[in-house]
């Protein structure tokens, strides 16, 4: 029926003009047509999206392969920066527990009495105490060295 209660054309409404035995009749004849799962539809053309698809995703992997070595090779830049930021301040922490004074800011500027509480180095001084410990740190090392061949045996 349409919207202002008329039959449309063509159309049977369920249940006019068929008789209970004819229903019966008609509804094994009705399961056979239907099958299992419902009305047979003619098989849908899934062959050709499946080659669609895969030729699809054949034409991404190109593309997708050269994405990942970009990804792969910001990854390993972002790998060395943190490795390179743990030394910084691994070194830090090393430098404040050997040397636990404050480093002036300034090059050579002269530099006022610090206050007792807070002694600093100025600049210059600090490169002495480092090129000191570098020498000595360089003296034990060729120190080792001279007594690791002593012991071992000559050939």
């Amino acid at each position: 029926m349409n919207m202002h209660g008329m039959p449309q054309p063509g159309v049977v409404p369920s249940g006019v003009g068929v008789s209970p035995i004819m229903m019966q009749q008609a509804s094994p004849q009705m399961g056979q047509m239907m099958g299992p799962a419902g009305p047979q539809q003619p098989p849908q053309p899934a062959p050709i999206e499946k080659i669609d698809n895969i030729s699809k995703a054949k034409s991404l992997v190109g593309p997708l392969r050269e994405s990942l070595s970009e990804f792969y090779s910001i990854c390993d830049q972002i790998e060395l920066h943190l490795k390179t930021s743990i030394q910084c301040i691994q070194q830090s922490n090393s430098s404040n527990h050997f040397l636990p004074l404050n480093v002036a800011a300034t090059r050579v500027d002269p530099m006022p009495h610090p206050p007792p509480d807070n002694p600093m180095l100025s600049y210059p001084q600090y490169l002495s105490t480092v090129r000191s410990q570098i020498a000595y740190a360089k003296e034990i090392h060729d120190t080792l060295i001279c007594a690791a061949q002593n012991i071992s045996p000559s050939e």
